[in-house]
């Protein structure tokens, strides 16, 4: 699905491949390039029984939001937020009386637990810190 100024539309994708490092698609009904620029910025959504299933250590990004984010000592930095894409790693952004932008990657994000929406990272409240 397909959504631009709060119109949800759905498409068939026909292709898909990556191009200079972007993944790209055609889409059922898409004719020209007029057509595809016209969706431009439009928001894409995947109904979660179509995802791939993940193995045990792997886990969507949207499972770790609403997550609390405790470090290695126990002590609560807050929620998971969101996360921000840069060009040296995904940061995740954790929100309490702080906010903290941890960089998602094995070495800071040590263990989840999403039955009990929790986010075990190697951070300490003075890293980071926004």
């Amino acid at each position: 699905m397909l959504g631009q100024g709060g119109v949800w539309q759905n498409y068939r994708i026909e292709a898909s491949g990556r191009s200079g490092g972007a993944l790209t698609v055609k889409l059922a009904g898409v004719e020209d390039r007029d057509q595809a620029q016209a969706l431009r910025g439009a928001q894409v959504c995947v109904p979660r029984s179509e995802l791939p299933q993940r193995e045990s250590r792997d886990f969507y990004r949207a499972d770790l939001i609403g997550c609390e984010a405790v470090n290695l000592d126990g002590i609560s930095l807050g929620k998971v937020q969101h996360f921000i894409e840069s060009p040296a790693q995904v940061l995740m952004v954790v929100r309490g009386t702080r906010e903290y932008w941890i960089p998602a990657v094995p070495q800071h994000l040590r263990r989840v637990d999403l039955p009990a929406r929790r986010v075990v990272v190697d951070w300490s409240e003075t890293e980071g810190a926004a």
